[in-house]
């Protein structure tokens, strides 16, 4: 029970509220405990007992329990690969497909939007790129699923020794030549050396190199002159403007020609 009255005060510039509650000692103590306790797990200096906090406290607890999950799965490997179709513009015929990991959870499929959160939070993206890449090896030269891939991998995977490892395993064991290593998220790479001996490792088994979103952030034509890539992605920004916008238009053409 609270009382109505209420007396405040002001000291060094700050105004003070006082109030009495009365209620069970145990109440008391819980929630003082939980007011301390999510102040210390997300590093606020004062946190105050309120309505908001015990929302926060909910959801927190709802996170954790969905990164415990998500980790579960995994570990467990219930990665699984979804193939989108990679078609010719000349023939119309589709000549391979990317690889786009996802995670079967409970019978559900939950998409990257869902899961990548808790799997870069519980530092599991190499766990999850090694189980695809496993996957895809096998639809293509066990299972025959489809009959040639596109993987995605960032500068992450390619400095990971067990995920470089486990790369040139698959490549001894059933070779490259249906394999494209499709590079994503080179913000920062200043060393190209790491690239280019990734590029070397994987082309003695006649695997293919793309370049993702080429045109965009900070990919450049030094991935053209030094990489050797097979093939580019342009960024499908500036692609959708070409008809409408001459920028886009002439940027385009001149990776084209390049």
């Amino acid at each position: 029970m609270n009382f109505t009255q209420n007396s405040s005060f002001n000291f060094s510039n700050l105004e003070f509220y006082i109030g009495i509650t009365i209620d069970n000692k145990n109440h008391l103590i819980k929630n003082s405990s939980m007011a301390l306790s999510f102040a210390k797990k997300k590093n606020i200096k004062s946190m105050v007992f309120s309505k908001k906090l015990i929302k926060n406290v909910k959801d927190d607890e709802k996170n954790r329990k969905k990164e415990f999950e998500i980790k579960k799965a995994v570990l467990k490997g219930q990665v699984i690969p979804f193939y989108q179709k990679i078609i010719d513009n000349n023939t119309l015929e589709v000549f391979k497909y990317e690889a786009l990991g996802r995670i079967k959870f409970k019978d559900k499929i939950l998409n990257p939007d869902i899961f990548m959160p808790a799997v870069k939070n519980l530092k599991l993206e190499d766990k999850f790129t090694r189980e695809i890449l496993k996957k895809v090896f096998s639809d293509v030269y066990e299972i025959k699923k489809i009959q040639a891939a596109s993987i995605n991998i960032n500068i992450n995977d390619i400095t990971n020794k067990n995920t470089i490892e486990l790369i040139r395993t698959l490549l001894k064991i059933y070779g490259g030549e249906n394999i494209t290593f499709e590079i994503i998220e080179t913000i920062g790479v200043e060393d190209y050396s790491i690239l280019l001996d990734f590029t070397s490792m994987i082309k003695e088994y006649n695997s293919s190199i793309s370049i993702d979103d080429f045109g965009s952030g900070y990919s450049n034509f030094i991935y053209l002159t030094e990489i050797k890539t097979d093939y580019i992605k342009i960024d499908g920004n500036i692609i959708k403007k070409i008809l409408n916008d001459s920028t886009s238009y002439l940027v385009v053409k001149s990776i084209v020609n390049f």
